[in-house]
């Protein structure tokens, strides 16, 4: 429960339930997932029901491992699509994956995106980064391509312990589970609540476009830490005129694409962006970047002499991303 309340970075809180071999038929998927699923959960269940991530025939593989399952209960329960007692989750990777799930939604929608760019990343992304970062809410955090704030907002959230689902309690697949009948789980969320906190945390973004900042400080209004963010119309070129030398511990930005923009024009927003970098960041400062493969901006790290490592490919929605990490 605390994990699907209070988590960041994934889009499903499962209860393990096994793994299996895939396999190329249908039918024999179904029994390999109807066989790790533990039947003594069945015994407390009235109702249940089967969801299948990406899969080419989904539905058809849901009422096949829903039969399996049934045709192993001496007690058959009712199918309910709407609110389970019993979710079981099947999903695909190297190999087959069976849970009982405590979310009943996605884990990675955030409420407090209602105003975004076309180019914003997920909640879970933006979150991802930061940890990447090493971010530990000492310091100052700086987002200078701030977009719709994404960054910003879930580095607020996890700087004050605050739930990404704090306007949302509702729709959690744990409030229908059957193993969760003797639980007063509303009143975990109350307690999970008073475990937020102040922060001194410093967390500021800056962008050359005025809709962009009107719409971060929408959704940190909406998110209830519009009181923590500091955001302002800035290019990049012109950081250090909102801060100190090395008074900046992280910079953390999802890089926006410029294809409208000269080949000129981008080598310079490079160059600007580590020019300012070498002049705010500390010593130990950390910059870490997820952006289209572009090595321009490689060459302008190492004329200012930050050293790079490459950390990972991500995908925000069909778009590849590499994340880079910079220091001194």
């Amino acid at each position: 429960i605390e994990l699907t309340y209070k988590g960041q970075s994934f889009l499903k809180v499962l209860l393990y339930q096994g793994s299996f071999d895939k396999q190329e038929d249908l039918e024999e998927n179904a029994k390999a997932a109807a066989n790790v699923v533990d039947l003594e959960l069945f015994k407390s269940a009235n109702t249940f029901r089967v969801r299948v991530g990406s899969y080419s025939m989904k539905m058809e593989l849901e009422q096949e491992t829903g039969a399996q399952i049934i045709s192993k209960l001496e007690k058959t329960p009712k199918v309910s699509l709407g609110s389970p007692e019993l979710p079981v989750y099947v999903f695909f990777s190297e190999k087959g994956f069976v849970g009982i799930d405590f979310s009943g939604k996605d884990l990675g929608k955030r409420e407090y995106k209602v105003y975004h760019a076309p180019t914003s990343i997920r909640g879970t992304i933006g979150y991802g980064l930061l940890k990447l970062a090493g971010y530990d809410c000492s310091g100052t955090i700086v987002d200078p391509f701030c977009d719709s704030g994404t960054v910003l907002i879930e580095a607020a959230l996890y700087a004050t312990k605050r739930s990404v689902n704090f306007y949302n309690k509702t729709d959690f697949a744990f409030a229908d589970s059957s193993m969760c009948k003797e639980i007063d789980w509303q009143k975990k969320l109350e307690n999970f609540d008073k475990e937020m906190k102040e922060t001194e945390a410093k967390i500021q973004g800056f962008d050359e476009r005025m809709p962009v900042i009107h719409a971060t400080k929408k959704n940190a209004k909406i998110a209830g830490v519009e009181k923590i963010i500091q955001v302002s119309k800035q290019s990049v070129d012109w950081l250090d005129t909102k801060l100190d030398k090395k008074s900046v511990k992280f910079i953390v930005s999802k890089i926006r694409e410029f294809n409208k923009f000269t080949e000129q024009d981008v080598i310079k927003i490079y160059d600007d962006l580590f020019y300012q970098a070498n002049y705010v960041l500390s010593d130990d400062g950390v910059l870490l970047l997820a952006m289209m493969k572009d090595d321009r901006v490689l060459e302008a790290a190492r004329k200012h002499g930050f050293k790079e490592e490459k950390l990972d490919n991500i995908f925000s929605g069909q778009q590849p991303l590499i994340v880079y990490k910079f220091k001194k």
